[in-house]
């Protein structure tokens, strides 16, 4: 694992018993991953194998204490939805899509069928594109 390093300064942490903020809403757990397992019995431990012992189970144990935000499968948030207000002369520019190397293609049309069988993005014909 590469070190985490923050980019973000000044930032508070929100804990249970702090109230000012509301309530915090955040992306639901994924539904396929049974209530008992956790990322440390589905971990390959092989994959550790460049830790002591000491810095394993440390690891194993932040993976386990935070469970809920490590999931095989990616979630899908839906507590916002983004919107992107134009102008009402707002014309949208047609450009061409990025070239992508040969070597990347399979890989991306791989990532891209995933995407569409979990619903997380939809085929689009809109002028506007991303």
């Amino acid at each position: 694992m590469r070190p985490f390093i923050a980019c973000v300064q000044n930032v508070g942490i929100i804990r249970d018993q702090d109230t000012e903020f509301g309530e915090v809403e955040y992306a639901p757990i994924c539904a396929d991953i049974g209530p008992n397992t956790v990322p440390s019995e589905r971990i390959d431990k092989t994959k550790l194998s460049q830790l002591d012992p000491s810095q394993q189970a440390a690891l194993l144990s932040v993976l386990d204490e935070f469970s809920e935000v490590f999931a095989d499968h990616p979630g899908l948030c839906t507590v916002i939805e983004h919107e992107i207000h134009i102008t009402p002369d707002f014309k949208p520019r047609m450009t061409k899509a990025y070239r992508v190397p040969e070597t990347l293609k399979i890989e991306i049309e791989r990532q891209v069928d995933e995407l569409l069988k979990l619903g997380f993005i939809v085929p689009s014909k809109s002028p506007m594109a991303s």
